[in-house]
């Protein structure tokens, strides 16, 4: 577990290095949904069970249901 402010700060590094490369959204989409080493990052809402971020981003975000398969 770890927090989501601590995610958030270490992502959004990862976010402006996947932007200056020209990567396309869905490289970045990619990118921030899963570790350094492929596997997937988890999000777990208070009292939810966890879900990968990137199946939690396609329910709640219209921009990535089009980008994600």
């Amino acid at each position: 577990m770890r927090p989501a402010a601590d995610w958030v700060r270490d992502e959004r590094r990862e976010a402006a290095f996947l932007a200056v490369l020209g990567k396309s959204k869905k490289q970045m989409l990619d990118g921030i949904v899963r570790t350094k080493l492929g596997f997937s990052w988890y999000v777990q809402l208070p009292g939810k069970k966890p879900v990968k971020l990137l199946d939690w981003l396609k329910e709640n975000h219209a921009e990535t249901r089009e980008l994600a398969p």
